[in-house]
């Protein structure tokens, strides 16, 4: 937390111990590069095994496109052709 936001946070007087003072905090946990691709696999996966779930793992993967572009397009182009493929059954 920042030093302005806990002297705030005490001065408001609501008797705030440590333990509610980091409840209040914003901890950023960085995830490594491993992790992140093998979240994007994972959500291909399930967007390919249940088509209740592949709208949403397309959207998802769009939205994850924007900082891991070079892993995301393989497994949107898959889920896209998977769709229309979907689609175009009667």
């Amino acid at each position: 937390m920042q030093p302005d936001t806990m002297r705030c946070l005490i001065a408001s007087g609501n008797n705030l111990n440590f333990v509610d003072l980091l409840s209040q905090a914003v901890i950023s946990i960085p995830v490594g590069v491993a992790s992140q691709d093998a979240a994007i696999a994972a959500i291909a996966t399930l967007g390919k095994r249940h088509d209740v779930l592949l709208q949403a793992s397309i959207q998802g993967l769009e939205s994850l496109s924007k900082f891991k572009k070079e892993v995301t397009d393989n497994y949107l182009e898959d889920l896209r052709e998977l769709l229309r493929i979907r689609n175009s059954q009667p």
